[in-house]
């Protein structure tokens, strides 16, 4: 029965809490690895995998995802947003520490404050 389910969500796209019910992702395909609670969440046909942590919200084509170490790494076409601070980052990859809310941002990033109408560029 619990396969069946498994087999139909990843069909449709997939989702599920994480260890502490704080953490839920999403993404049209992916792997999970029991062993070392890791997922790797991939997108498909243009739509993006998601993971929200913590009170961010992290989209990227993939995602590799240690439920864990809370930690994820992140690339291609990734956007991080920060829902508490109202902060968008854009890059080309990612590493997320949720316990200590924490990114490292690579591969020509990009930050918009929407609340104070700043945006920074990094090379």
């Amino acid at each position: 029965m619990a396969e069946a389910a498994l087999r139909m969500a990843a069909e449709r796209g997939a989702s599920a809490p994480g260890p502490d019910d704080k953490s839920i992702w999403w993404a049209p395909a992916f792997e999970y690895n029991h062993k070392q609670t890791e997922v790797l969440l991939s997108g498909k046909d243009g739509v993006q995998a998601w993971l929200e942590q913590g009170g961010a919200r992290i989209l990227a084509n993939r995602i590799s995802w240690n439920r864990r170490t809370k930690v994820g790494h992140c690339v291609e076409r990734v956007r991080i947003v920060d829902l508490t601070n109202d902060t968008v980052i854009t890059g080309n990859e990612a590493w997320h520490y949720s316990d200590a809310s924490h990114s490292i941002v690579n591969g020509s990033p990009k930050m918009r404050m929407e609340k104070d109408d700043i945006t920074v560029f990094a090379d």
